[in-house]
């Protein structure tokens, strides 16, 4: 049977993300612009992970002593790995501090995710093969594994049935992976397949009681798990045709309870144009503009009412569906995983303190006795709704807002409002966002970095067109230590 006739029999939405990932379609250059952005904002999330002890215990081999000379390497470190753990290492990076860009739909994610599955294929490939890929194929891998990612989770909740989102993660990774490792059509169709056939992770690590760190590595798991599927399926492992079709044991029957997974809109270039960045606030992104409500307000509050915290009679928040699911919390937090993902704690912060970072997730902040008061005298006095409007607008894909306002009213019965409808990172508020984002990438790189080697990263992205003919293992060399 030819490879041809063999393809024809998988189910047809596996076909289209292959279709899409081997078309030979360009992007524009609007787009990859785009998607250069991306790749910075990712790099400078990954350095600044390198601060946190916690993250440095995930990195390098498996076990020690499991380097490979000629490895996939792993920027702002020098460890050079399998391409599996190097996506993870990478994926990790990216991850930790919750302060990468997001994808906000039915389903919630993170696209960048897929980055240490690019990188480490595509480095590996390029120092193990003829290929030689440059920085263009790069990017256009990026925009492919966001679209991907970004197109599922449009009109798919798998949160919804108590499941976490990565594993579309696993999906684009798997994909892009096989295509940068060098595999064909049929051999993605298979990866795919197996890809499906692992299933799901549940989002209990992401909620009350239970939730902790496990959220800031999964999509990093899911991520080389995708290069592991490209790498048997490189290596002639079979895959299953109908694993999402099948009546009895498929994945639409068995995970989405016998419902189609759908795919509503062509793969094509939506989901870079439209991505959402963490630029000011390290907070769940469901918050960032009721942070930036606080952050106002705090003016008012220093300036009328001394920031003294025993003034505040009640304070009244207004949000999204998908916020109350996820960052409404009471009672206490049981750490930082806890903390980034409470609406509630990153408004007292911000009314506080007048700012928010990652320091104030901490023990030794928000455990101190004064801090762990203020904090909580605040905290006691807020109350979260959903705004109805503010879920319509969210799910519009011609608005795809995530709006936020803020009610405070003090012991003098004054009343002080403040609404945000589109964060600083969404793509309506890209121009006032540029140079925040080109803050963000010179800091980190700066901060991790020798004077010297910061400057000569910083000159690699100054022009576009050299930056794009740059190849891969010229660009990792320039980002290791």
């Amino acid at each position: 049977m030819s490879k041809r006739t063999k393809t024809l029999s998988f189910d047809s939405e596996l076909k289209k993300i292959v279709h899409y990932c081997y078309s030979s379609s360009e992007f524009s250059t609007i787009t990859l612009k785009q998607a250069h952005i991306a790749l910075l904002d990712a790099m400078s999330c990954a350095l600044m992970s390198l601060q946190n002890n916690k993250c440095i215990r995930h990195l390098g081999p498996v076990v020690p002593d499991a380097e490979l000379s000629n490895g996939a390497r792993v920027p702002g470190t020098n460890f050079k790995l399998d391409p599996i753990q190097s996506s993870y290492n990478i994926s990790c990076m990216i991850r930790w501090l919750d302060y990468n860009d997001t994808w906000l739909a039915k389903e919630w994610g993170h696209p960048s995710d897929n980055i240490g599955a690019i990188l480490s294929c595509a480095d590996y490939h390029s120092r193990h093969s003829d290929t030689t890929y440059t920085m263009l194929d790069i990017l256009s891998a990026m925009i492919k594994a966001y679209e991907i990612q970004g197109i599922l989770a449009l009109e798919n909740s798998f949160n919804a049935l108590g499941f976490d989102h990565v594993i579309l993660v696993r999906i684009a990774s798997t994909a892009l992976s096989v295509m940068l490792l060098g595999g064909n059509e049929l051999q993605m169709l298979n990866a795919l397949s197996n890809a499906f056939a692992d299933g799901v992770s549940l989002r209990v690590y992401r909620h009350g009681e239970n939730t902790e760190q496990r959220k800031s590595w999964a999509a990093a798991d899911a991520s080389s798990r995708g290069v592991r599927h490209a790498i048997w399926a490189i290596h002639d492992e079979p895959g299953y045709a109908s694993v999402l079709s099948d009546n009895t044991w498929g994945f639409n029957h068995v995970v989405l309870k016998n419902q189609a997974l759908i795919i509503k809109q062509q793969y094509q270039h939506y989901v870079i144009d439209n991505i959402l960045y963490k630029i000011c606030y390290p907070v769940e992104f469901h918050a960032q503009t009721a942070v930036e409500c606080a952050i106002k307000l705090y003016e008012v509050f220093v300036e009328k009412y001394n920031a003294d915290v025993s003034r505040i009679l009640k304070i009244k928040i207004y949000t999204q569906q998908a916020a109350m699911k996820i960052i409404n919390k009471s009672g206490e937090l049981r750490n930082a995983a806890d903390r980034d993902h409470c609406i509630q704690y990153a408004v007292s912060i911000a009314l506080i303190n007048g700012s928010l970072t990652t320091e104030h997730y901490h023990d030794n902040y928000a455990l101190e006795k004064i801090n762990r008061e203020k904090i909580r005298s605040i905290t006691d006095k807020i109350i979260v709704y959903e705004d109805p409007i503010y879920t319509t607008d969210y799910y519009d894909n011609n608005k795809r807002a995530i709006a936020n306002r803020i009610h405070i009213l003090f012991d003098d019965q004054q009343e002080f409002i403040e609404e945000v409808i589109y964060p600083i990172g969404h793509s309506k508020r890209r121009k006032e966002s540029l140079p925040l984002l080109e803050k963000k990438y010179v800091t980190a790189v700066s901060k991790h970095y020798s004077n010297e080697k910061t400057q000569s990263i910083l000159n690699s992205n100054v022009n576009f067109d050299d930056f794009l003919a740059m190849t891969i293992t010229e660009w990792m060399t320039l980002m290791q230590n």
